[in-house]
């Protein structure tokens, strides 16, 4: 399914299906019984938040098309690393490493990367 949707615009798909991630994630917590409301609840929802968003961002990762390496880092990684970008970047991968977790977007068919504590989410896209 998600092939056939590639030649549709999957980063438009990807937003719109983030809108309903949070609905997924609260009806999957109450379904087993957690209370709205409840501290219990919230840390169940966060945790069914970040897994749908996971498989999304895999299925979007078998669903691109396979690119060409990156360059390598010039000597100013400063420079390199986040030049001034137009439009929004969309969620491809995560991998913790560490106490850290690395988040790599696409960005109008560029990589983006930024780092973010081991404990915290990669946003499903960035401005």
């Amino acid at each position: 399914m998600w092939k056939k949707m590639a030649g549709l615009g999957v980063p438009l798909l990807l937003t719109a299906c983030a809108a309903n991630l949070l609905d997924a994630a609260h009806t999957d917590c109450s379904a087993f019984g957690f209370q709205p409301g409840s501290e219990a609840f919230a840390a169940c929802v966060e945790r069914a938040y970040a897994r749908h968003q996971q498989l999304m961002a895999a299925a979007w990762v078998q669903a691109a098309p396979p690119r060409a390496p990156a360059p390598p880092a010039a000597s100013e990684p400063s420079q390199q690393l986040h030049p001034p970008q137009v439009g929004i970047a969309f969620l491809k991968s995560q991998t913790v490493q560490g106490m850290s977790r690395i988040c790599t977007y696409n960005r109008m068919g560029s990589p983006y990367v930024i780092t973010i504590a081991a404990a915290e989410m990669c946003p499903i896209s960035i401005p």
